[in-house]
């Protein structure tokens, strides 16, 4: 006999009997319960991103610009070119205390046009990956290292006079 043909002739039986006190809550108790699914994860995944986002947003700029250079694989003599420029800057620098001058206000001048000089260089080095001249690039990069080299020849010009217009002035006293 199929299930359908057995439930139709018992169907009535079925409709007066009732389910025995309890019976629910024996079955509820034999169930477990859903368990409800936390949210933990969600809130620890969104922290992971915005820690990683505060990060990538106030990571410091590399003050360094070879990272640039090796990218783009420069040419060797341009890079050796580079390394000397470099060397001299650092040796001129060394001989004149910037940062004591940098609050002198008769000095101001320099810095102002060392800052520029700075900005115009991370402006063409951020062109070196673009689709822009190489040579002309080169070119600017090689000249913003001359220009440097000058500036700070001419701020150690200008102490040297000061310091020999004051001693002058201690002799004539």
């Amino acid at each position: 006999m199929k299930l359908d043909d057995w439930m139709k002739e018992n169907r009535a039986s079925f409709d007066q009997e009732e389910a025995p006190e309890g019976l629910w809550t024996e079955i509820q108790k034999a169930v477990p319960a859903p368990q409800k699914r936390s949210s933990t994860w969600l809130w620890w995944s969104a922290a992971a991103i915005l820690i990683l986002g505060a990060s990538w947003w106030f990571k410091p700029q590399e003050a360094s610009l070879p990272a640039v250079v090796e990218e783009c694989s420069l040419p060797a003599n341009f890079l050796a070119q580079e390394a000397e420029y470099q060397q001299d800057l650092k040796l001129m620098e060394s001989h004149i205390n910037l940062q004591s001058l940098a609050e002198d206000p008769e000095y101001a001048w320099v810095f102002e046009e060392l800052a520029e000089l700075e900005s115009i260089n991370k402006q063409y080095r951020s062109d070196l990956g673009a689709l822009a001249p190489q040579e002309e690039l080169l070119t600017v990069l090689i000249d913003y290292y001359e220009k440097r080299l000058r500036l700070l020849q001419r701020l150690q010009m200008e102490i040297e006079r000061k310091q020999n217009h004051l001693e002058n002035e201690n002799i004539n006293l």
